[in-house]
């Protein structure tokens, strides 16, 4: 039972110091902006004048 509680701990600090590293180099600063990459204008997709012409169905 002591191990499994020390293994517990150890997963979780080891969890939030890679949550903090990644926090520190600013990968969660806009989260929000990958989801709406898709409808931007300058995505290269988008720009080629067809309307949905390249997806096949």
């Amino acid at each position: 039972m002591f191990w499994m509680l020390m293994g517990s701990i150890a997963a979780s600090l080891c969890g939030l110091a890679v949550y903090l590293y990644y926090f520190q180099k600013g990968q969660f600063i806009d989260d929000e902006n990958i989801k709406f990459q898709i409808f931007r204008e300058d995505h290269p997709d988008l720009n080629d004048g067809t309307k949905n012409d390249s997806v096949r169905r």
